[in-house]
């Protein structure tokens, strides 16, 4: 392995000295983060603000402090794009004896802190004019990075900062050249499934491309939609490679634009190949950006949960068969409480397999929270009589909890076969074992014949 102080002459020997910026230039030094390279601080220096980045120089083998030094010199030259986040150089703490990244301030966060923000009374609202100039500057920015011929390989949210109203292209711990030979086991590890292509996870040897930003790309522009995360409903990231390799996605937010939907499904096509180019991206976004863009879209639900997308219904992918995917997605859906959409899935799945003992018992139990749903709708309309979504959502329930005796009565019949079934099949093993057996057979009588579990008088012995 390489230790710190051996990275440290490494640094020293090959960056040349004007590369190195001598660390007390800047003031006001303050800790306002921890990212994946380290903690994050910010300086003043000349009446400007700055992000110091410190590297983690724990122990690092050569090879990777190599290509690290190699991606340094490459951000110089690809930072000089206004949506990407400005690189200006290395210093180094002479205390902590740490090299630091020097970068652009950012003074408005995140995306995802953007977006969070705009959550207000439990509604998320968006024009689609800011989604289209957002999207439209993100976009430019990894162009950019393309042609450079770098991947970022961690494109999300909280990777994309926001300094004066422009959004920038951050983090780059992860990023690796189109041609670079090199990968680090652990970086599949590091990055953010929920916007990861699920191919480079699923599929052995398979290296990240141009393509998998795009998909990460196609999944940041449904969040301008939505105002929250990707798979927030999944409960952890081997749930969202599995849905998403699957051809499970988000569903579109209601009022989004056909184009603007059509344009972030197509950017997460299961197939690689299949998603657009950056070139075609920003055609796309000035074509809607020409047209009304004063529409507002609305977001009322923080519970979304992801189904199968006919834009990525490609058989030859999946890993699960259709009754393992509806199943899995049931008790996304049992889990979050959302018995109508658990009941639909619960169908399908009795449709496909009539005696599927699991379905019928979740979904009589799930008949039975709906009765536990009608007392809070007759409560609801008491208080409010013409409460439109009440009466519609009493009405459904109402028609649900009609079937609830059919699916209880069929468990039990079922249960009831069963049972006999495994009754007679014990009986049957029983005496094929014990017939050959003289030797148990007697043996077993003596027994319960000592435990008084049967009788037999004295005199019958005397009479033999």
């Amino acid at each position: 392995m390489y230790k710190s102080t051996d990275l440290q002459k490494w640094f020293e020997k090959t960056l040349k000295e004007e590369d190195i910026i001598d660390y007390s230039v800047y003031e006001n030094v303050e800790i306002i983060g921890k990212g994946g390279f380290g903690i994050v601080y910010s300086a003043n220096s000349g009446g400007k603000k700055f992000a110091l980045k410190s590297l983690r120089c724990d122990e690092v083998n050569k090879e990777a402090s190599k290509e690290f030094i190699k991606e340094l010199k490459q951000l110089r030259t690809v930072t000089s794009h206004p949506n990407i986040n400005r690189f200006y150089g290395i210093t180094r703490d002479p205390v902590k004896n740490k090299f630091m990244l020097i970068l652009e301030f950012a003074n408005g966060g995140n995306l995802r802190q953007y977006l969070e923000k705009k959550w207000q009374n439990n509604t998320f609202e968006i024009s689609l004019n800011e989604i289209t100039q957002i999207s439209n500057q993100i976009t430019k920015g990894l162009g950019h990075l393309h042609k450079s011929g770098i991947i970022h390989c961690d494109l999300h949210s909280k990777n994309i900062l926001i300094n004066d109203d422009k959004f920038l292209i951050a983090d780059f711990g992860l990023s690796r050249q189109k041609d670079d030979t090199y990968s680090s086991p652990s970086s599949i590890t590091k990055g953010m499934p929920a916007y990861l292509d699920p191919h480079c996870y699923c599929q052995p040897g398979k290296k990240p491309d141009e393509k998998s930003d795009i998909y990460s790309l196609g999944v940041i522009f449904w969040e301008l939609t939505s105002g929250i995360p990707p798979f927030s409903s999944a409960s952890n990231g081997f749930a969202i490679l599995t849905q998403a390799f699957a051809g499970y996605r988000e569903q579109a937010i209601p009022d989004t634009p056909t184009d603007y939907a059509k344009l972030f499904r197509k950017c997460w096509n299961v197939v690689p190949k299949e998603r657009p180019t950056i070139f075609k991206i920003l055609e796309i976004l000035n074509s809607i950006s020409k047209r009304e863009t004063l529409q507002i879209i609305k977001n009322r639900n923080k519970e979304l949960i992801p189904a199968k997308d006919t834009i990525n219904e490609q058989p030859q992918f999946y890993t699960t068969t259709h009754t393992d995917d509806l199943e899995l997605q049931e008790k996304s859906y049992h889990e979050l409480k959302r018995y109508e959409k658990s009941l639909e899935n619960l169908s399908q799945l009795l449709k496909m397999d009539p005696k599927n003992f699991t379905a019928l018992r979740t979904r009589g139990q799930t008949y039975c929270r709906y009765e536990e749903s009608l007392a809070d709708l007759n409560k609801l309309l008491e208080l409010e009589p013409d409460n439109l979504d009440a009466l519609e959502s009493r009405a459904k329930t109402l028609a649900r909890v009609d079937d609830l005796q059919a699916d209880l009565d069929k468990i039990l019949l079922i249960e009831e076969r069963k049972r006999k079934e495994g009754s007679h099949k014990n009986l049957k093993i029983s005496l094929v074992e014990l017939r050959p057996k003289p030797f148990y057979l007697i043996m077993t009588f003596l027994l319960c014949w000592g435990l008084g579990i049967i009788s037999i008088p004295i005199n019958s012995f005397n009479e033999l």
